[in-house]
């Protein structure tokens, strides 16, 4: 073997031993972790709180619709549907609650929570579809059962089909729905001891399906960053319990909202004599307004005022201010340059000879078309002495005024 292929050998056989050194190394050096990022939920999952309900069904087979409202309907569904939806007893007008019972007597099945009344004497009395079905809402008592055990939040039931099937749901504990008429119409339900959370109410050829929450059917709570302490969807056998209470149907119209009733019409209705007080506070406030006491006072314009009462105003005004004093200093100073200027000669003569000096220049200056006619008295009492109440301090700034004019 020639030494160039020797050399060549030894080059790849030294860069396959540093590029595994290297891989051992890394493999030294780096450990694999796995780490979970909670990511914001999809606007699917936040604006409908039935999206992993909805899934399921889908994956079932069953055709799935949405609908933010029963407005939303040109036409009610096919009877052969279900329509699911929070609360629709007690959030639909009294013609609404009245064509979705029409509606399920051709055969429409209605999946609902019921609404609850916080009157304690009547705890379902908000519900319009719980109370034309003749159906009972009761609320437990804490206050009477105080001395009992610590009542849970939630309550796990189980029920057992005719089939021979079991399946186990939780609900909110502490309502209980009630059907006087059960025996007679044969209604179906999902009980505990103490208390009905599901009754299926025969009504035509259809079905009124009424429970005291819809929780089992709601998102898991992972996803809505909420704790898995409430039921949800994926939890119990809720989605066995969905199935089975959709069966018998075609399709399934879930509802996110209702046509509530105007906010106009719920205002009148339970707060009428709040409105009416309002509305006669409103007319005394207004005659408040228009009432006045005594004979109207004439709006009076202004007359026109004088230049020359602008001026003596603001002089009065800086009279007030002290700033006499500035423009008597002010003016001394002017003169005080015009001299050094104009006639050096005299500006550092003594004050009695300057005084003398000053008052032959402003007599005699043939080139100045201003003369005037002071004496040395006038002159050194302008440029040397201070000023003694307002009649001296205006003989004074006179005096300055010509001696500045005239030089």
């Amino acid at each position: 073997m020639s030494s160039d292929k020797r050399n060549l050998v030894l080059l790849i056989l030294l860069f396959a031993v540093a590029i595994g050194g290297y891989i051992y190394w890394w493999l030294q050096n780096h450990e694999l972790v796995e780490q979970e990022f909670r990511l914001r939920p999809s606007k699917e999952v936040r604006e409908n709180p039935f999206h992993a309900a909805q899934l399921f069904l889908e994956r079932k087979g069953y055709p799935v619709e949405l609908s933010n409202g029963l407005n939303r309907f040109q036409a009610l569904p096919a009877t052969d549907d279900i329509i699911i939806g929070e609360y629709l007893g007690g959030r639909l007008p009294d013609h609404r609650v009245d064509e979705l019972l029409a509606w399920v007597e051709q055969g429409g099945q209605i999946l609902t929570s019921v609404q609850r009344s916080w009157i304690d004497d009547d705890p379902g009395g908000a519900d319009k579809l719980l109370n034309k079905l003749g159906l009972t809402l009761w609320a437990h008592d804490y206050d009477e059962q105080e001395d009992s055990e610590e009542w849970p939040d939630f309550e796990v039931v189980t029920t057992t089909l005719q089939n021979g099937t079991r399946f186990e749901a939780e609900f909110d504990y502490g309502l209980s729905l009630y059907d006087p008429d059960w025996e007679n119409r044969k209604s179906h339900h999902v009980s505990s001891e103490t208390s009905t959370y599901l009754l299926a109410v025969p009504h035509g050829k259809g079905w009124v399906m009424m429970t005291t929450d819809l929780e089992f059917m709601r998102n898991p709570r992972e996803y809505t960053y909420w704790e898995n302490s409430e039921p949800s969807i994926h939890q119990r056998d809720h989605a066995f319990m969905l199935s089975w209470l959709v069966e018998s149907v075609n399709t399934v119209w879930m509802v996110r909202g209702v046509d509530a009733e105007p906010i106009t019409k719920l205002i009148w209705q339970h707060g009428r004599h709040a409105v009416i007080a309002l509305l006669v506070l409103l007319l005394f406030w207004l005659w408040w307004l228009y009432n006045r006491f005594g004979p109207l006072r004439a709006s009076v314009t202004p007359e026109r005022r004088n230049i020359l009462e602008h001026l003596q105003m603001s002089a009065v005004f800086a009279w007030r201010q002290d700033r006499a004093q500035k423009l008597f200093s002010d003016t001394r100073h002017d003169i005080e340059l015009l001299l050094r200027r104009k006639h050096p000669q005299i500006a550092n003569l003594p004050v009695a000879e300057r005084s003398a000096k000053l008052a032959d220049l402003l007599a005699g200056n043939s080139r100045s078309e201003n003369k005037c006619h002071l004496t040395i008295e006038q002159i050194t009492r302008a440029l040397h002495h201070d000023w003694q109440g307002e009649r001296e301090f205006i003989e004074l700034t006179h005096l300055l005024q010509q001696i500045r004019k005239t030089l």
